[in-house]
């Protein structure tokens, strides 16, 4: 979906259990089956598409832990993972 702020994660594909959502750079991926969420990050990805995984990452349900809880991946790649956990809701 254009819309002036970048690209939205329009793009979902099944894989097995698993659920991913691409934006340009950026890959959430969710599989509840094996308790799996993350968000891969590229080098050089747009900020506003970031905003918009976690934003489709928050529609269901997780959110990135503490700062303190878990550390971003470098993955070998050179793009970065970070891990995702079930909100809690308050």
């Amino acid at each position: 979906m254009a819309h002036g702020r970048g690209v939205a994660l329009e793009t979902e594909e099944a894989f097995g259990s698993a659920e991913q959502y691409c934006a340009p750079g950026i890959v959430l991926h969710i599989d509840a089956e094996n308790f799996d969420f993350h968000v891969t990050a590229a080098l050089g990805y747009r900020a506003s598409d970031m905003r918009f995984a976690l934003a489709m990452a928050k529609k269901h349900g997780l959110a990135l832990p503490a700062e303190d809880d878990h550390e971003p991946e470098l993955q070998e790649d050179g793009s970065v993972r970070l891990y995702l956990i079930p909100a809690v809701e308050s």
